[in-house]
């Protein structure tokens, strides 16, 4: 029996890379979700009857040689008690010399080769789980064609498992298939929350963090020339944190000059709370910040400034629609000790889906106040709206004619979806 593990980002990919090293008769034996993706154990070549015929062997072995050498020394030493002690501690030999008999039986059981197997059928365990899963999902297929139609769906769309059945569970059981999906797209959407707060409308002082390269800097200046075309430049001023990235800098001042709205540098030196304290005058002041990759050790130190500040402007995080869902929730885990109070989702145009978006937005409750669908500077940038978000996943999928393996989706749902409509 060979037994392998297999990692890759998603479970469509973990089990093409096992029929290539296995072939079609592998039986996968485990799967779970790990950082990065997810970690597949598969077997071949499993031979039942050498099993059963090593364990003959060592059972006959046992009955042969049921007392182990270790077991003779301590019968001397028995008789040797017993002509020496008298009766009741004869009597207390016998009773210690019974008590040691059952482990002597069982010691063929630590045999190295045994113990192999021991461990093979702990693995073949979870075959058989796996393929007991398999089973009910082929039986709810059969007998709920419209519940399998609405979760490949909602599969295709690059959402996760649990995601999945929770919209689906939320779903009425209809004959219809397309109200089904509009029914699940709708509650799809309701489970995206929304930042009650409009930057562009209401002003105040919103500084942006998150990893290197979603588009902070991109962002301010879309918030900013759009808020100056509605009031005007004197009521708006930039600033920086950012001493780490030459360009970075130079950048914004660019943007500043285009809008002609101020642009202050927050040396390493300097506090944030006096550089605010000079713009008090302003309606809008949006802080840049530096990149910090969720897996930084110093990640704490650099954003330390902001939060020794925190009570003094409103933090929003800028996730990439680009990113993996592991990724994305790594950076909300993050940066969670700033209290984001909303996000921004960037680069939906970049996204091959929306899926890791969605189901990060759902898992983490973080409320979405922007989204960022291009790099021009203001048109890209849209008021949060759920509809909208779940509308662009849909056509993404449409437009990149997404697939999925129904292989993995039986081993992923499979037991549970068959036992949640049993």
């Amino acid at each position: 029996m060979k037994v392998k593990r297999f990692f890759a980002v998603d479970t469509r990919i973990a089990m093409r890379e096992v029929r290539e090293a296995f072939g079609s008769d592998a039986v996968i034996l485990a799967n779970r979700e790990v950082d990065g993706g997810v970690e597949l154990i598969a077997a071949i070549d499993y031979d039942a009857n050498v099993l059963s015929e090593s364990v003959n062997q060592a059972e006959k072995k046992a009955e042969q040689n049921p007392v182990s050498s270790f077991s003779e020394h301590r019968a001397r030493k028995s008789v040797a008690a017993r002509e020496k002690a008298p009766e009741p501690e004869q009597i207390q030999a016998k009773q210690t010399s019974a008590s040691i008999k059952k482990p002597q039986t069982m010691s063929w059981l630590q045999e190295p080769a045994l113990e192999r197997m021991q461990e093979e059928l702990s693995s073949l365990r979870h075959v058989v789980e796996d393929q007991l899963s398999g089973l009910a999902w082929g039986d709810f297929e059969r007998r709920h064609p419209q519940r399998t139609e609405l979760l490949k769906r909602l599969m295709s769309l690059g959402l996760n498992a649990s995601i999945c059945q929770l919209i689906s569970n939320s779903v009425d059981d209809s004959n219809d298939i397309e109200h089904n999906w509009r029914q699940a797209l709708a509650q799809l959407a309701s489970q995206i929350n929304i930042s009650g707060e409009d930057v562009l409308g209401n002003g105040g002082v919103i500084a942006m963090v998150g990893p290197t390269g979603v588009g902070k800097t991109t962002t301010i200046a879309k918030l900013a020339a759009r808020y100056v075309l509605r009031h005007g430049p004197k009521s708006v001023a930039l600033v920086t944190t950012d001493n780490y990235r030459i360009g970075a800098y130079e950048q914004l001042r660019i943007y500043s000059r285009i809008l002609d709205v101020p642009l202050h540098l927050v040396n390493q030196g300097d506090k944030l709370e006096y550089v605010l304290d000079k713009l008090i005058d302003k309606k809008l002041v949006l802080i840049d910040t530096a990149g910090v990759s969720p897996r930084d050790v110093e990640l704490k130190q650099r954003i330390q400034p902001l939060m020794s500040n925190r009570e003094l402007f409103d933090t929003y995080l800028v996730l990439s629609a680009n990113s993996q869902f592991s990724s994305m929730s790594k950076s909300i885990e993050a940066f969670s000790e700033l209290k984001p109070d909303a996000c921004v989702v960037t680069k939906t145009d970049e996204a091959e889906n929306l899926g890791a978006t969605l189901g990060s937005l759902i898992h983490s409750g973080l409320p979405l106040a922007y989204v960022c669908n291009g790099q021009r500077v203001p048109e890209d940038l849209h008021l949060a709206r759920p509809h909208s978000l779940v509308s662009d996943a849909v056509a993404l999928t449409q437009d990149n004619n997404q697939t999925f393996d129904w292989e993995a989706l039986a081993i992923v749902l499979g037991g549970s979806s068959a036992n949640a409509y049993n």
